[in-house]
């Protein structure tokens, strides 16, 4: 998407994965040099972390804050 009259390309994202930051450090891991005598393909990940109360009794107040990760 480009705005009318901006010679500058917007970039219109809504995951992680098509942020700027991502896609620069996706560009430097790629043109960076390889590992000698390694044929994988070099990748970048993002791992994102939260958490969320969980009530584990009907009657009482115990409660459990699970970790999950997206």
């Amino acid at each position: 998407w480009q705005r009318g009259g901006s010679p500058a390309p917007i970039n219109v994202h809504g995951e992680l994965y098509t942020s700027q930051a991502f896609l620069q450090t996706h560009k430097d891991l790629q043109q960076s040099p390889p590992e000698p005598g390694c044929d994988l393909e070099r990748v970048v990940i993002a791992l994102m972390f939260w958490s969320d109360a969980t009530q584990l009794t009907t009657f009482g107040n115990a409660k459990l804050w699970p970790c999950y990760m997206f």
